[in-house]
C-alpha cells in the first residue's frame, strides 16, 4: 500500500503564565500513515488488472455451483460422506450437520460477492460488504491449505485448486 508519512512533534511548554523564560521541549514524536484511495501492493495492482470483475464473479459462482452439486450429492449419500470434509466426518448426522452449514455458507457467500459486485462506494452496504469478502477469501485460502491436508486423495486432487481458485476470485471481488 502507498502511505504518506505525517510527522508530528508534540511540544510540551514550561512556563508560568506567558514568561518570556518559556522554554519548549519536545517530549515525543509519533508518525501517523494515512493509505491512499485505491492504492494496493503492485501484486494486488496486477492481480486487478489480469483479471476482469465479471471473470472473478463468473468463476467464483462455477466453482460454488460445482462444490454445491457436490455436497447435494453427499447429502442424497449418491458420493460417500467419507470423501468430504478431509474424510473426517464419523457418523452420518454429523455428516448432515455439516452439509447443511456448508450449503448455506456458500448460498450466503454467492449473495454477497453479488451485493459487493452492485453496490457503490461509501455505502453502508459496501463498508459491510467488503470485509466480508475480504474474510469470504481468507476462508478459501486457508480452506485450500486444509484440502491439502485431506486425508482423501480426491479432495487433494480436485478441490485444492477449486478452493485455490475461488479464493483469489474473492479476492478480486474484494478489491472493487
Amino acid at each position: 500500500m502507498v502511505f504518506r508519512d505525517y510527522t508530528f512533534e508534540r511540544q510540551f511548554l514550561f512556563h508560568t503564565h506567558n514568561s518570556p523564560m518559556a522554554k519548549s521541549i519536545p517530549i515525543f514524536k509519533f508518525k501517523v500513515y494515512t493509505v491512499t484511495n485505491n492504492s494496493l501492493p503492485n501484486t494486488m495492482k496486477s492481480l486487478k488488472e489480469k483479471i476482469p470483475l465479471n471473470i472473478a464473479i463468473i468463476t467464483y459462482i462455477l466453482i460454488t455451483i460445482i462444490a454445491l452439486v457436490y455436497h447435494v450429492l453427499i447429502l442424497t449419500q449418491t458420493i460417500p460422506y467419507n470423501n468430504a470434509w478431509g474424510g473426517r466426518l464419523e457418523s452420518i448426522e454429523q455428516m448432515y450437520m455439516f452439509e447443511m452449514v456448508s450449503i448455506v455458507l456458500q448460498l450466503l457467500f454467492v449473495i454477497l460477492i453479488f451485493t459487493k459486485s452492485r453496490v457503490k462506494e461509501n455505502t453502508k452496504t459496501y463498508r459491510i460488504t467488503k470485509p466480508t469478502i475480504l474474510f469470504i477469501a481468507l476462508l478459501f485460502l486457508f480452506n485450500t491449505l486444509g484440502n491439502l491436508a485431506a486425508i482423501e486423495l480426491f479432495e487433494k486432487i480436485v478441490f485444492t485448486p477449486l478452493t485455490m481458485f475461488a479464493g483469489i476470485a474473492a479476492l478480486r471481488v474484494w478489491m472493487e
